[in-house]
């Protein structure tokens, strides 16, 4: 099944890579890890894609990236895993 990020999730994505960069310097391979791990959740979706739990919208469903302490948030409509947002475990939502 295809996986389609939208505007706002990949907004958020960048967002948390530019603030590791900021954070822990352009050195550091924490940013590089994260975006793995984020499109590795990503990806398992095309397969799974009842991984997780119901989200708290309805026709939603949240997964956790491995290894970190970001959720996806995404549905699945005509065919397509829409990744809708990715949260920080701390954010308010």
């Amino acid at each position: 099944m295809k996986v389609r990020w939208s505007l706002r999730a990949s907004m958020q994505l960048e967002h948390a890579l530019q603030t590791l960069v900021q954070t822990l310097g352009k050195g550091s391979l924490a940013a590089a890890d994260l975006y793995d791990r984020v499109m590795a959740a990503g990806d398992d979706l095309s397969e799974f894609q009842n991984l997780g739990k119901p989200g708290k919208a309805p026709g939603t469903r949240q997964v956790a990236v491995a290894g970190t302490a970001y959720v996806l948030v995404y549905r699945v409509s005509r065919g397509t895993v829409q990744i809708a947002y990715l949260w920080h475990g701390r954010q308010r939502r």
